[in-house]
């Protein structure tokens, strides 16, 4: 360790000690250590991944904005709710136990989307979406919300994400109510030719789905990591059954 401060040396020398013990995870996730210490536990690899987990936040945040944007007869179901509040409840740093609200009978994951496509349904059908998609991307990183270099992605729970994100796209182009009309409207109406617009639901899933996508095949590629000496795996999903 030549070359190394003394107080990084001592952290490092820390670190691999709990990570010998397997208690190098609960040490970083205690919220009294302090940022510098935690990043001891980091590789580039590791912030990359921090990274790309903010960016999927992000689009996710962006979906929902766009929905609720074509939608709005959903949010006004909801009294006082606003998008801002309803991105609050999932986004960014919700972990999947946070994501059971009464309104939806606690459901997430399979079970949310599929209310959000039940025409029956008279509740708020963007957030049963969201609340969905949202918790199965929980699931897909492991329930992380920061990368160390003691953690390890799914790459299998990535393709299934990536798969129920496909669907949720055909479901939101095919699920109709009794009158024809899509149950979620995802399109918007140009009334301008020339006309500046956001991206579209579909851009925006598209785009999401081609970032998960590249982080599967990575995931897939790097099973073992070298710099590691202890690996943790997360392996529950629920897939949102294909039509």
């Amino acid at each position: 360790m030549m070359g190394i401060p003394t107080a990084a040396r001592a952290g490092l020398t820390l670190m691999l000690a709990l990570a010998a013990t397997g208690c190098l995870q609960d040490f970083i996730e205690r919220e009294d250590i302090p940022k510098n210490v935690r990043g001891l536990a980091k590789t580039d690899l590791d912030h990359a991944l921090d990274a790309h987990l903010a960016a999927a936040a992000q689009g996710l945040q962006d979906l929902l904005r766009e929905l609720y944007a074509l939608n709005p007869e959903q949010l006004a179901k909801m009294p006082d709710a606003t998008v801002e509040s309803r991105t609050a409840l999932l986004l960014p740093d919700r972990k999947y136990d946070d994501l059971r609200f009464g309104e939806l009978n606690s459901h997430r994951s399979t079970a949310a989307m599929q209310l959000a496509f039940e025409p029956r349904f008279i509740g708020d059908r963007v957030f049963a979406l969201m609340v969905g998609i949202v918790s199965q991307m929980r699931v897909a990183y492991g329930d992380r919300m920061e990368f160390f270099a003691f953690d390890r992605l799914d790459a299998e729970n990535l393709r299934r994400f990536n798969t129920n994100l496909q669907t949720v796209r055909l479901s939101l182009e095919r699920l109709t109510d009794q009158t024809g009309a899509p149950l979620l409207r995802y399109a918007t109406l140009r009334t301008n030719e020339f006309e500046l617009q956001s991206p579209s639901i579909m851009q925006i899933l598209e785009r999401i789905v081609g970032q998960q996508q590249v982080l599967a095949d990575f995931a897939s590629q790097w099973q073992s990591r070298a710099e590691t000496t202890a690996i943790r795996t997360f392996s529950t999903i629920v897939l949102l059954p294909m039509p």
